[in-house]
């Protein structure tokens, strides 16, 4: 039986200083680009949970697509 993989949004609170250091440390503790190479839909969304509806909104639009 071939199960189809569900699509994974991450989304993290950044802070006012956020690193490219953080983002490289998210993408290699959950392998986003080996996974990603295996065909799963999975997504980083860095973001200030507080200030950035648009943000909010554009990740949550990439789930909804992906799901459907």
């Amino acid at each position: 039986m071939e199960i189809d993989s569900v699509p994974t949004l991450i989304i993290g609170n950044k802070s006012v200083n956020l690193e490219n250091d953080k983002i490289d440390l998210i993408n290699k503790t959950f392998e986003i680009e080996k996974l990603k190479e295996n065909g799963n839909k999975i997504s980083y969304f860095p973001i200030q949970i507080l200030e950035e509806d648009n943000m909010v909104m554009k990740a949550l639009r990439w789930m909804i697509k992906n799901i459907l």
